[in-house]
């Protein structure tokens, strides 16, 4: 009865892992790969919120989700929030960065994200219009830097 419990419960597992899409993700924020993140989701066309489970390299979403990812032709936002406990207190930072629908056809994408708030990136980079960070990305093939202010 015991090894019947483990098999049942073995399988369930792989089948739940079997229904979701996974995509090689790494989201750094000031330099940190980040371990988790509250609230994670995609948005498409400002309307349907796909949620996402990650893990730093893992960023996946469900079977079904990922068709209708793929066949969406509009704006994708990823939406999430972080704490930041660098100062004397706790800091919630929200984050909605627009993604190219061609991020999950490449092997990997690496986000590095810079909280311009902070001394040390207000020095070296412009935020975001209306917002207190930037993005960079780096994925096989290629990569998006921002324009660095001079020293």
């Amino acid at each position: 009865m015991r090894k019947f419990l483990i098999i049942n419960f073995v399988l369930f597992a792989m089948s739940m892992n079997a229904q979701r899409k996974s995509y090689d993700f790494i989201i750094m924020v000031d330099e940190e790969i980040i371990p988790s993140m509250t609230n994670a989701r995609l948005v498409i066309n400002k309307s349907k919120e796909i949620p996402i489970q990650y893990y730093p390299g893992n960023l996946s979403i469900s079977l079904t989700d990922s068709e209708l990812l793929e066949s969406n032709i509009g704006e994708i936002i990823l939406k999430f929030s972080t704490n930041d406990y660098s100062g004397k207190e706790q800091r919630v930072n929200n984050y909605e960065i627009e993604v190219g629908k061609n991020w999950f056809e490449k092997s990997y994408i690496i986000l590095r994200i810079y909280n311009t708030y902070k001394k040390k990136y207000k020095k070296e980079f412009e935020p975001l219009k209306g917002k207190d960070y930037t993005f960079e990305l780096e994925y096989a093939g290629g990569q998006m830097l921002q324009v660095r202010k001079h020293k």
